[in-house]
């Protein structure tokens, strides 16, 4: 298995109270997700043809912990490709803190016919 990581900051737009996931002024959960699905992209980014792409099938987490706004957020996944599906054990980490872990699968698609796919339905 393959390990990856990446930094993110925790910005006003992540917070629980902007994404309406709660009130409080933390790191919202779905920004929790979106940051492991960027880490996870684009580590897959590098093994796909230019005209592929690749996107989220499934993810399991929890969120174990908060964050405050401007926090150093570390996500730290180990990927794997069968085929056309990726799937990711994944830690983020705020200071050294583990604040979420789970899984996540990517399925790898053409991106033309993809969205001609969804043109048709």
């Amino acid at each position: 298995m393959a390990t990856y990581a990446k930094k993110f900051v925790v910005g006003t737009t992540d917070l629980a109270s902007a994404l309406g996931s709660g009130f409080l002024d933390v790191l919202g959960t779905p920004a929790l997700i979106a940051m492991v699905e960027n880490t996870a992209k684009e580590w897959l980014d590098e093994q796909i043809a230019e005209t592929e792409t690749s996107v989220g099938i499934e993810i399991q987490t929890t969120h174990e912990r908060a964050s405050l706004p401007e926090a150093e957020i570390i996500v730290r996944i180990e990927g794997e490709r069968t085929g056309k599906i990726a799937t990711f054990t994944f830690k983020a980490y705020d200071d050294g803190h583990l604040i979420g872990q789970g899984t996540h699968k990517r399925a790898v698609v053409d991106q033309k016919r993809f969205m001609e796919k969804l043109k048709k339905a």
